[in-house]
């Protein structure tokens, strides 16, 4: 898999020298992030601070309970400077997980989360397994690599204005996953509607980004066009599509005006795929 975003993660553990801090072996957390310009990436051209809005790093202990946790916004003045103070010496687990959206993820371990509201973002996810002395300075790397696959559908027919609604389904899939893994650990599937108001008689294209179980990773999709009521006027269902992280899947078609079945073939070193039926 090809690296979407570099983060350049440098710890500095600085032990406390007063007589209090030092009987309890803790030790300052300074992380700092620097986003770095990447040229070779398959779905967009941006560094990691335009490709990710909000950001996500937590502290595990040994038990995979929660040491601490910050939380920072793009627009922060101090995104990149993540500060964990007086933390006891030990082993922990880092896990770093940057999307785009303003909702959270709810990150309960370093193998178990879930993005909410049935929704999945363009997301990048890493974690990293830590010592911690009470008088060690560490410096540490971490890349964070894109954890999900996109579809994409590029209508070659202006949408008619009963068309309320895009919805794209997956057959497998699921919003929950494993952050060290970077897969989904539900796979029963996953849905995602978008409202396509404002937008008759144009060519749409409609897109959704979707977890992987593993990589690659082989569904159905099925493509509806709905009115305001829910009915479904046109469909189109792709069989056997295969996924692959960080790799976009285009179909090209008259999603208006037919209903229709078709497959797609994918090559697992091509970064577009496109495919017209």
């Amino acid at each position: 898999m090809k690296k979407i975003s570099l983060l350049t993660i440098v710890l500095c553990l600085t032990a406390f020298f007063s007589s209090c801090n030092k009987d309890k072996g803790t030790t300052n957390l300074h992380i700092k992030i620097f986003p770095f310009q990447v040229i070779d990436e398959p779905l967009a051209k941006a560094s990691a601070s335009e490709a990710v809005t909000k950001l996500q790093v937590y502290l595990f202990d040994a038990n995979d309970n929660a040491v601490d946790s910050v939380i920072q916004n793009a627009s922060d003045a101090n995104f990149g400077t993540i500060d964990f103070t007086a933390i006891p010496s030990g082993s922990y687990t880092i896990v770093a997980l940057g999307h785009i959206g303003s909702t959270l993820a709810v990150v309960s371990s370093p193998t178990v989360a879930q993005f909410p509201n049935g929704i999945i973002p363009d997301a990048f996810c890493a974690t990293r397994n830590i010592t911690i002395g009470a008088t060690a300075d560490l410096d540490l790397n971490m890349v964070l690599d894109r954890m999900v696959a996109e579809f994409r559908l590029c209508a070659t027919t202006p949408m008619p204005a009963e068309v309320a609604s895009i919805e794209i389904n997956y057959s497998a899939s699921g919003t929950h996953f494993n952050p060290t893994t970077a897969l989904a650990t539900s796979n029963t599937g996953y849905s995602f509607s978008i409202n396509t108001n404002g937008y008759a008689g144009q060519l749409v294209n409609p897109h959704c980004t979707v977890l992987l179980n593993s990589d690659p990773q082989t569904m159905d999709v099925v493509v509806n066009a709905k009115n305001s009521a829910g009915t479904v006027l046109f469909t189109h269902t792709f069989t056997n599509v295969q996924f692959q992280r960080n790799h976009r899947i285009t179909a090209s078609g008259p999603l208006f005006g037919s209903n229709g079945t078709g497959s797609i073939t994918f090559n697992n070193t091509w970064i577009d795929d496109t495919a017209n039926w």
